[in-house]
Formats: C-alpha cells, sequence, structure tokens
C-alpha cells in the first residue's frame, strides 16, 4: 500500500519478503486505494523498523488507540491465540478487520469471534494462496475425469501453515459432498490429513515440516494428472488485500462464513492430534 524503503527492507527477518518485492516496481505495482497510516507491534524498536521501511506514518503505544482514527485493521498476526483478544475492541468498535490466518485454530474459537461482527461482513479472513492464480482453477472445468486422488503439500508446521493448502483445496473442489470420514497421522514432522468426501474419495493434505518445497496440490485424474504448484506471492498477498479493501468500502460479503468454518474444523482436527 504504501511502498517501501528498498535499503531498509534488506534487514527484513523474514528473507522471502524482499525477495519478491524486489521483483516488481514501485509504486506501479502498489495498490493505489489505500494506505497504511497506524502501527503497533510488540516491540517499540520493531515498530519503529516497520514504520521507516514502510513510510507508516504513526507508531502507537497501545493498538486500541487506532480507533477513531483508521477505516480498517490489519491484524497481520498468525498466532491465532491471541486473535480474539486483539480483535475485539476493533470488532466493538464496528471496524472492519482483516485476521491474519488461521483465524482460528477450533471451531469454537472462531465462531467465537465471527459472532462479535456488529455487520455480517466486518472480518476478513482467509490464507491470501486463496486467490493465488496457481490455484484459482475448478475442478469440474479441468477435465481430469474421475479424480482417483489428490495430493497437497506445504512446508512448516500444522497449526500456522496447513491453513495455506487446505483454502485454496476446498476451493478447488466446490462439488466434493459432506465428509464422509477422516483419520490424522504424525510421523517426525510430517502431518498428515486424509479426507474422504462424498464424491471425492482419496485427499491427503501434508506438512512437511524442514522438507522445503513450494505450496502445491497435485490431482490425478482417469485421464491425466495435473500439479497445481504455487509461485507467485506478491500476486496472491495482493490479491487478497484488495479483497479486504473492497470489504471496507463496500461491506460485501467475499468468503462465505461457514466455508470459513470449515476450514477451521480441519485445522482442529490436526491440532487435536499433532
Amino acid at each position: 500500500c504504501n511502498g517501501y524503503n528498498y535499503e531498509l527492507m534488506k534487514n527484513c527477518p523474514f528473507e522471502v519478503i524482499p525477495k519478491y518485492l524486489e521483483k516488481r516496481e514501485f509504486p506501479n505495482d502498489q495498490i493505489k486505494d489505500a494506505r497504511v497510516t497506524h502501527i503497533w507491534t510488540q516491540s517499540k524498536e520493531v515498530s519503529e523498523m516497520v514504520s521507516k521501511t514502510c513510510y507508516i506514518e504513526k507508531v502507537v503505544n497501545k493498538y486500541e488507540d487506532m480507533i477513531g482514527n483508521v477505516d480498517g485493521i490489519l491484524l497481520a498476526r498468525d498466532d491465532a491465540i491471541n486473535h480474539l483478544k486483539m480483535s475485539k475492541p476493533f470488532l466493538d468498535a464496528g471496524l472492519p478487520i482483516y485476521i491474519d490466518k488461521p483465524l482460528a485454530t477450533s471451531y469454537l474459537e472462531g465462531k467465537k469471534i465471527l459472532d462479535l461482527q456488529k455487520y455480517p461482513a466486518q472480518v476478513f479472513t482467509c490464507s491470501a494462496l486463496r486467490y493465488a492464480k496457481e490455484f484459482n482453477k475448478k475442478l469440474d472445468d479441468l477435465d481430469l475425469g474421475k479424480i482417483l486422488k489428490i495430493d497437497a503439500r506445504i512446508s512448516k508446521d500444522w497449526e500456522k501453515y496447513s491453513i495455506h493448502i487446505i483454502e485454496p483445496l476446498i476451493s478447488l473442489i466446490p462439488h466434493r459432498g459432506r465428509l464422509e470420514e477422516y483419520s490424522f497421522s504424525k510421523k517426525g514432522n510430517i502431518s498428515t490429513l486424509k479426507l474422504s468426501y462424498e464424491k471425492i474419495k482419496n485427499i491427503n493434505i501434508s506438512t512437511l515440516g524442514s522438507i522445503k518445497i513450494e505450496p502445491q496440490i497435485k490431482i490425478i485424474g482417469e485421464k491425466r494428472s495435473l500439479n497445481l504448484i504455487f509461485k507467485d506471492t506478491f500476486f496472491a498477498f495482493k490479491y487478497a488485500l484488495n479483497q479486504f479493501i473492497k470489504t471496507v468500502k463496500y461491506k460485501e460479503i467475499l468468503i462465505n462464513q461457514d466455508s470459513i468454518l470449515e476450514i477451521i474444523s480441519l485445522i482442529e482436527i490436526g491440532m487435536r492430534n499433532d
């Protein structure tokens, strides 16, 4: 939204961010319809660093200080355990809020947050990979024949990263029918959720711990197979932010609440057994 300082961004502790940003041209590639004006983090030092790097004008001492000064909130933290506590003041104030993935790691916690909304589209939450151009397809349109198996994989841990592959997978197979069976297993750092739906029987979702791969969904059909591999992080993140801006402007529901809670329920299966 704001552009960034190229030299200062080199100090970002998440090296993937400068890598995908440096492939873009600013201001041509930045979002034109919004600006980030206030920042809070748990560390004043971190807040000042991000403020200088991303041209954010005001560092606040308490995140509640943003209320009355902004049109919307980006709760850009993936520690789901804090989402209810940190989002509540903004929800109570009627501010639209983008809550980072996952919204929650239990159905009941997710429902508590959504039930605090003053209007139905107040909470926007998703993995940006929902909007990845590599996954932006519908299974029914791919002409693969009868689906024999789907393998969805991503690096890192189940709690924070499984949503990045669960959400695009669920979007990919809208006509899956009801969930009939599931099982969860863990071997070392590799966690796998096996799902059997009414219309698609053999789905595996895995987080691979320290094994480094790009997020991918492999679909094996009777006619042919297809491997969808995520590449363009910037596109997906920018698209998701634009979707949130749309909800701020028009209060339009872009992601069905039942879909949000279904995804959380799948994450929760792993959390109960991880």
